[in-house]
């Protein structure tokens, strides 16, 4: 059981974060995931949970499935109007300043197209990742977050991919912002 929200009421905004699951998770487990946020959401109503989308680390046929997870999880934000983090989508695009212009990685499995992490954000700088794949998770997180509840953004929208712009514009309301993202 979850007491957090009723013995702390500060607490506006809750996401929870894949790691590997969605690699080999099924649809109808997906499905049981938007079902235990839903009732969260009925309980917790003066919380507005996030909906995520899983890392892109793995290409090949876990790298399809959790493609195929990822979509689902897209569509059913997209049909539903809830607030999605695509994390996924994130780690796909680097911002090449040289042409200037978005990059997507991708690989093909089974005449599928699979997406992967970018080349850019691979490393070991952070556990297995990098500073620069930490910073445009941290810059959406912001946007996602603080910019709708009135805090400045000095980011112009062409520094974000498509998908922390359609979260921004339709997923989420103005709300006061919490103590982490006050100066």
């Amino acid at each position: 059981m979850i007491t957090f929200p009723n013995s702390n009421p500060s607490i506006n905004i809750s996401m929870f974060m894949w790691c590997v699951e969605l690699n080999t998770w099924t649809a109808e487990q997906v499905e049981e995931y938007f079902d235990s946020i839903e009732a969260l959401e009925a309980e917790f109503s003066h919380v507005t949970f996030i909906y995520t989308t899983g890392n892109t680390q793995y290409a090949s046929g876990y790298g399809y499935n959790r493609r195929q997870r990822n979509e689902q999880i897209r569509e059913y934000g997209k049909a539903n109007g809830k607030g999605l983090f695509d994390f996924g989508d994130m780690d796909v695009w680097w911002y090449n300043l040289a042409i200037p212009g978005w990059e997507q990685n991708t690989d093909e499995f089974d005449g599928h197209t699979v997406h992967i992490e970018h080349p850019r954000y691979y490393g070991g700088e952070l556990g297995h990742t990098t500073f620069e794949s930490c910073e445009v998770k941290g810059r959406a997180m912001w946007r996602l977050v603080a910019v709708p509840s009135g805090r400045p953004c000095q980011r112009s929208w062409s520094e974000f991919p498509q998908s922390v712009q359609f979260v921004y514009e339709n997923n989420l309301q103005p709300r006061e912002c919490g103590p982490c993202a006050t100066r």
